[in-house]
């Protein structure tokens, strides 16, 4: 009971803690299928679980799933017809004898319920349906349980060799028939672990609303049952009477006694960051358009000075043309260049559809006045390892002068580099900031 306490007090300290570290995604998670204890003729019945869980970003496409579950574990067992189990017994008079007990319809069920908390690693692929995949363990704490055990008949008789003789029919010392028989005994068991496995569709029914379906199976690591002195019989002797009679069950003479569950699995996420990486979406502040650039006034051609009437008429030479100045782009068109390029999807590198025109405007201003070199830098928000997020910086940057370049820019004109998430344009404090944070500027050099 205080090892129950202690683990149900460490799971609730685990949802606080996950709460305040800003946990990426909440969900609730339904499971449901055949689930219980597995044992030599042991077999499943329907079960399900239900728990809170919070999923960590580890980076693009990978998560930390944990929380707490509680789940109800259900199984049956029958034995056949007529089969005998026999044990060694003491009777209140001390003599040593040979129990036997020949069962007809006899079935058992357990049930019990148990508190869970997983630990589990989850990937998932890119797309707005995602195919997702967890795996790791859980710690359970099982509580309740009981097994109720019934037959039509019980013979039970005591054979004792020293004076090789059967008692059938002495019902007050224990010996005799009993019908339409039953009993309930609580199972003893312990805390326990489980290798744990699911997989399925994750489909992102909003940017913050996830819907996950699948499959899941648990598999107990190590015997649930708690370490009991083994029996052969599956009810016990008692001296008294055979209505005394109660139950052991089948499990107590299992080798293993292990937990199993397997069925489907529903969980609704919410909040936290959408992944998706296949769409672009419309970012907030539309860059400004470019301005029209005013052609140069073209230079009056210089006009010749009159000749003066001379028998043998001087060279004339023409008035020398003033060189134009450096050619240097607009206030406008400088702010067409600065205007971010703003990836807004997490860990989005392919330049968004919505920006194509924005950057087919740099792209001509940069013809326009090709003495310009540019320093293109890639920012990110501070979700990820600080390895990841200058990884995703560095591919934005390349993508926007890949299309450059495509666009007639010579590289040499073109210095890339990434800051990472250490210079962001907001606070890193809503999901809105962190969108225009994903971002890549230009900057004329």
């Amino acid at each position: 009971m205080m090892m129950t306490k202690k683990i149900i007090y460490l799971g609730i300290c685990l949802s606080v803690l996950c709460a305040r570290a800003g946990a990426q995604e909440f969900g609730v998670e339904v499971n449901g299928g055949m689930q219980g204890l597995h044992y030599d003729q042991g077999k499943l019945k329907p079960g399900g679980s239900l728990g809170l869980n919070y999923t960590f970003p580890l980076g693009t496409h990978w998560g930390l799933l944990t929380g707490i579950q509680a789940g109800y574990y259900h199984a049956k067992a029958t034995v056949k017809d007529g089969t005998q189990f026999s044990s060694y017994m003491v009777d209140d008079q001390g003599s040593a004898f040979q129990y036997k007990v020949t069962a007809t319809g006899y079935k058992e069920t357990q049930h019990f319920l148990a508190a869970g908390i997983p630990v589990m690693i989850q990937y998932h692929t890119e797309g707005n349906t995602q195919w997702y995949i967890a795996a790791g363990g859980k710690v359970l704490v099982p509580f309740s349980g009981e097994t109720k055990a019934s037959a039509q008949q019980l013979v039970l008789s005591g054979y004792y060799p020293d004076v090789n003789v059967e008692l059938k029919d002495l019902p007050q010392h224990g010996f005799g028939t009993v019908n339409n028989w039953q009993s309930k005994t609580t199972n003893d068991l312990k805390l326990s672990a489980t290798a744990s496995l699911a997989t399925g569709v994750r489909f992102e029914l909003s940017e913050k609303l996830h819907l996950y379906t699948g499959l899941f199976i648990d598999y107990g690591v190590n015997d649930l049952r708690k370490d009991a002195p083994p029996t052969t019989s599956i009810v016990t002797y008692s001296p008294t009477g055979i209505s005394n009679v109660q139950g052991t069950g089948v499990m107590p003479m299992s080798e293993h006694t292990k937990l199993l569950a397997y069925g489907i699995q529903v969980r609704v996420g919410f909040g936290g960051n959408s992944k998706r990486q296949h769409r672009s979406k419309q970012v907030e502040a539309t860059p400004a358009p470019a301005a029209p650039v005013p052609a140069s006034p073209p230079v009056p051609a210089p006009t010749p000075a009159p000749v003066a009437a001379a028998p043998a008429p001087a060279p004339v030479t023409p008035a020398p043309v003033p060189a134009p100045p450096a050619a240097t782009p607009t206030m406008a068109e400088a702010a067409v260049v600065a205007a971010p390029v703003t990836f807004g999807t997490l860990g989005k590198i392919t330049v968004p559809g919505s920006l194509i025109s924005h950057l087919d405007s740099v792209a001509a201003i940069l013809q326009q006045y090709p003495n310009l070199r540019v320093a293109i830098v890639g920012h990110t928000c501070n979700i990820g390892t600080q390895k990841e997020n200058q990884r995703v910086g560095m591919a934005r940057a390349k993508a926007v002068a890949h299309y450059l370049h495509n666009k007639g820019i010579a590289d040499s004109r073109m210095d890339i580099s990434t800051v990472g998430e250490s210079d962001p344009a907001l606070p890193n404090t809503s999901e809105h900031n962190r969108r225009v944070n994903r971002r890549v500027v230009v900057t004329i050099e």
